[in-house]
């Protein structure tokens, strides 16, 4: 245990120093447990501004996706300045970034709609560097983060296909649906990944909302791939799910039929 110095309040057992002060870990928790506590985005900012000199790269990322949260689309000036002050302390503390911070910051910037093209830079360099630890939804969500925001990061997107290619199995419906939408939205055909995909939402097809459906025939009509038994399960599954569909849900569904000039009873 380290020793504090003297000044500090601390009692002493033999050779052994213990301080009453909170541990920089403590201070961490603390910090953490306050911003996911706050009710709106006043009491987030005032912890960002009195305690910022504190925050490690965890709190930061709590912060941006608590603010993205409270926050609607296209948030007010005062919002975006603070922003654009967790991006540079971001920007500034990426090596201690773990997978989930770097989707959750992600997540934020494109939830907002604030494109930061030099965060996102070092976002995708840094999550090139530690992919093999990226889980199913930490590749799916930067993957639909980037696409969002039209961020087109090639090598990124080579080692999210790669990545998700092994950890296909722990993909659901959601993954699935928002990674095929992200590589089409981007314009980024990778038949071996989509191939994958395909088969693993033919498995999962039960699971697949509206949203997911639609958005699947959307992507593969998009990139031009066909595959004949994915074709098959998305059409009996969204005539099952037909009363969920929107106007939205129902026109990419039929574009994709169209795109292949599949006709369906």
């Amino acid at each position: 245990m380290n020793k504090r110095k003297m000044e500090s309040n601390y009692f002493q057992d033999e050779n052994m120093i213990i301080s009453n002060e909170p541990s920089q870990i403590d201070i961490y928790y603390s910090i953490n447990k306050n911003i996911c506590n706050s009710q709106n985005i006043d009491e987030v900012i005032k912890i960002y501004q009195t305690k910022r000199s504190q925050f490690n790269a965890i709190n930061i990322s709590t912060t941006i996706h608590k603010i993205a949260k409270l926050c609607s689309r296209n948030s007010d000036f005062v919002c975006t300045n603070i922003i654009f002050s967790l991006a540079k302390d971001a920007i500034n503390k990426i090596d201690n970034f773990e997978p989930q911070g770097i989707t959750n910051i992600s997540w934020s910037f494109a939830t907002l709609g604030i494109k930061h093209c030099e965060l996102f830079d070092v976002l995708a360099k840094e999550a090139i560097i530690k992919i093999s630890n990226f889980n199913a939804l930490n590749i799916a969500n930067t993957a639909w983060s980037f696409a969002t925001l039209n961020i087109r990061h090639s090598e990124l997107f080579e080692v999210l296909a790669k990545e998700a290619i092994i950890k296909i199995s722990n993909f659901n419906a959601q993954d699935i649906a928002e990674t095929v939408w992200s590589f089409a939205t981007l314009n980024i055909k990778h038949n071996e990944l989509f191939d994958i995909l395909a088969k693993e939402a033919i498995n999962k097809i039960d699971n697949f909302n509206a949203k997911n459906i639609a958005n699947t025939a959307w992507a593969f009509a998009t990139l031009n791939i066909k595959h004949s038994k994915l074709f098959d399960v998305l059409a009996k599954e969204a005539i099952n799910k037909i009363d969920k569909f929107n106007a939205k849900n129902i026109a990419n569904t039929a574009w994709y039929f169209a795109t292949f000039d599949i006709k369906n009873s």
